[in-house]
């Protein structure tokens, strides 16, 4: 019997079950057109790497680039810092000292790199410190208690279970800041007029941490097919699809980690903002 359209459609339970959920795009409807055509052609057609949303969500957070650029003095040195700590996997911490922003990328060594910088952003906390403070963030609560989970499994060293949650909470809070997940046009404005505000030195941090951002993002979420070598560092689309083999570490965790705090501080200082103008 030839397989027409009509016949394949009729008698094809996921052809049936792909129409009923979604949208028929002129794509699907050409392999569906096609007969029986893999699965994996029929999955391609309705769905997008997280690394595409991911994009378009740090590039409305890197809007606000352009009104810190008219702020901040030297603007070319704050892009370089966040170019080289973000390809280093590392945000721009804000306790580091202003001679030592620059003097720590001198650090060839990647592991003794990590461990400064580890040192500097966790160095002294004990758990309940660090747990305390992202609760009393103005955050959503359902976040604070993924993190609360991830932690403790980060101090029992389960490391795949605590960065995966972390990752979780990652992608809440780089949706919340941007505005790409439920904010209206006018609380993404003052989140960018947030970003402008403070010392000279608050503002070339935003901006280098913004720039690092981006840079953290195009290796973090950057999708690669899993018949390719696994990438050498923390990716989200190997962890989360359950392929990344190699052994998670504690740094893996402080660096996303210290992603996670810029993005608390954002969006508590939005919030904040907000409850003072309600």
């Amino acid at each position: 019997m030839e397989v027409t359209k009509t016949v394949f459609e009729e008698s094809n339970p996921i052809s049936k079950v792909v129409k009923s959920m979604i949208p028929v795009t002129p794509k699907l409807s050409n392999i569906l057109s096609e007969g029986v055509s893999p699965m994996s052609k029929v999955v391609e057609s309705f769905t997008f790497p997280f690394s595409d949303i991911c994009t378009n969500i740090s590039k409305c957070l890197f809007d606000s680039v352009f009104g810190l650029r008219e702020v901040i003095d030297n603007v070319s040195y704050w892009e370089d810092i966040g170019i080289n700590y973000g390809q280093r996997g590392w945000a721009v911490l804000g306790n580091i000292g202003a001679g030592e922003v620059t003097t720590w990328l001198t650090i060839s060594d990647i592991d003794e790199f990590d461990q400064k910088m580890s040192g500097c952003f966790l160095g002294g906390l004990n758990s309940e410190t660090v747990i305390t403070m992202y609760d009393n963030a103005n955050i959503n609560s359902h976040l604070k208690e993924i993190f609360k989970q991830s932690y403790k499994a980060f101090e029992l060293e389960l490391y795949y279970p605590a960065i995966t949650s972390l990752t979780s909470m990652f992608d809440g809070l780089l949706a919340d800041v941007s505005g790409y997940s439920g904010w209206h046009s006018v609380k993404y404005e003052k989140g960018i007029d947030i970003l402008r505000k403070g010392t000279k030195q608050q503002r070339g941090l935003n901006l280098a941490n913004i720039i690092a951002l981006q840079e953290f993002n195009k290796i973090f979420t950057c999708s690669t097919a899993f018949t390719e070598p696994e990438p050498v560092s923390l990716n989200r689309h190997w962890l989360m699809h359950g392929r990344m083999k190699s052994k998670l570490k504690i740094f893996d965790y402080i660096k996303l980690l210290s992603f996670v705090d810029i993005l608390v501080k954002w969006a508590t200082q939005i919030e904040v903002s907000e409850e003072l103008d309600s």
